[in-house]
């Protein structure tokens, strides 16, 4: 091990034992760490231990088409690379709205024509949904934002991610260590599909050191998606690239070349220009995006056969839902 890899080490340790120190600051209510409840309303926090795609997404619209039938469920976000500031309410009205408010808050409007408020303040961003007649908030990537209290907390711990991330920033992907897990009420094991059982499994383990095992669940993913015959393009801008081009070619996707680009990329007119004359000098006839990506792509792109892949968060065990919905609604 290199001096700089050491040093790296260091840092990460002193990341998670700082974030160790800020979460017990705000369980013990010290001044300047107060957590805010917001009156009239059951906030659910979906969140993770690290940085990048957790598979979050899938998850937050699997459980809003579940509990609209019960409740009136809004959605918080921080809306990650939006121009706007302050609290937004998402609308899919205005121009090239995900500039304006982010793709995620944008795509959860689309795909379940749910209030979604966007601010830097989770805490506002909940007050405004109640305010919008929501009773059930779901607050996206939120396990870290101790100054909102929270009824219910979810965190999902992915499968895939290497073991060396699993080391606190920013020498790996940590947001905070393993302890943290004790003020979970589910985690979430995710994209079991594409690690291996004995890959979930060692995470299960792991979680039940912090809270009883019949309160870590195991999902997969199943992906929406027909299967084309001839060559396809792919282009991503998430945190994991790598999976969704695995993912497609295990549906059996022909992958001429995948254009690759960082989480929540914004496409200027010379990477959409890049894209499309790739794909007519190439003949290809369908270009395969997330479903992040597609109305960002859909007016450029729309012409080239563009398809969006829909991929459904499942659990494993039906009666995983079962019991989210007992601990959630207490029935």
């Amino acid at each position: 091990m290199t001096i700089g890899e050491v040093e790296s080490v260091d840092w990460g340790r002193g990341y998670l034992q700082i974030m160790n120190w800020r979460a017990k600051a705000y369980q013990g209510q010290w001044p300047g760490f107060h957590s805010t409840r917001v009156p009239h309303c059951k906030v659910v926090s979906i969140g993770n231990l690290t940085t990048g795609g957790t598979g979050k997404t899938p998850v937050t619209l699997s459980l809003a088409r579940r509990w609209s039938d019960r409740a009136s469920v809004g959605i918080a976000s921080r809306g990650y690379g939006r121009s706007s500031r302050g609290v937004q309410d998402v609308s899919l009205t205005i121009e090239q709205p995900e500039r304006e408010f982010g793709d995620e808050p944008c795509m959860y409007v689309r795909e379940l024509a749910l209030p979604v408020t966007v601010a830097n303040s989770r805490v506002a961003a909940v007050e405004r949904l109640v305010e919008r007649g929501v009773n059930l908030v779901l607050a996206d990537d939120a396990f870290q934002h101790l100054a909102l209290a929270r009824d219910v907390d979810l965190v999902l711990l992915d499968a895939t991610t290497p073991d060396l991330h699993w080391r606190g920033l920013p020498s790996g992907r940590m947001r905070e260590g393993w302890s943290a897990l004790s003020r979970a009420s589910f985690v979430l094991v995710t994209k079991v599909d594409q690690a291996g059982e004995d890959r979930a499994e060692a995470l299960a383990r792991r979680a039940s050191d912090w809270l009883p095992r019949e309160r870590v669940q195991i999902w997969e993913q199943e992906l929406v998606l027909p299967r084309y015959q001839d060559e396809v393009l792919l282009v991503s801008g998430i945190a994991r690239p790598e999976l969704f081009e695995k993912m497609m070619q295990a549906h059996g996707l022909k992958v001429r070349r995948h254009f690759r680009f960082k989480d929540h990329h914004s496409y200027s007119s010379s990477h959409l220009a890049e894209i499309r004359n790739f794909a007519i000098a190439s003949g290809i006839q369908r270009v395969v995006t997330t479903s992040k990506d597609y109305y960002k792509l859909l007016p450029a792109l729309g012409d080239l056969g563009l398809v969006a892949a829909q991929v459904q968060a499942v659990p494993r065990l039906s009666t995983s839902l079962q019991d989210l919905d007992q601990y959630v609604f207490g029935a």
